[in-house]
């Protein structure tokens, strides 16, 4: 899903105060969390960070593929609801994104192949 489309529906999902660049560093936030976490843990893949702005990216198709794009969805709820001190709703949403996120690294995991770990000497003296 597109950069614009995922603020887009978080804004009609959760009306909020946050304006567009505001929501674009998070969603450049867990972008990069999935780069390190997930992405750049796969075999022929190294993904560089990425620092979006809304206006520039609004069109740019994010790395998390469909139907997991519910990951940015319910990070950026989570942060509303952090930010707007609703501990409660807080709670459910970073247990929705954690939930969400876990659907997706074990997707990844399922389906790509992991870099391999470089051999390790081990030295007894």
């Amino acid at each position: 899903m597109k950069l614009g489309k995922i603020i887009e529906l978080v804004n009609e999902l959760k009306p909020n105060a946050y304006s567009e660049e505001h929501l674009t560093r998070w969603v450049t936030d867990v972008e990069n969390y999935a780069i390190e976490g997930v992405f750049n843990r796969i075999d022929g893949r190294n993904y560089e960070y990425v620092q979006y702005e809304y206006e520039k990216d609004r069109e740019t198709e994010l790395l998390i593929p469909e139907p997991y794009e519910e990951v940015y969805v319910h990070y950026l709820c989570s942060k509303i609801d952090y930010w707007d001190r609703e501990m409660e709703a807080y709670n459910n949403s970073a247990s929705m994104y954690n939930a969400a996120y876990k659907n997706f690294a074990a997707y990844m995991r399922r389906n790509y192949r992991p870099k391999s770990l470089p051999d390790k000497k081990i030295s007894l003296h």
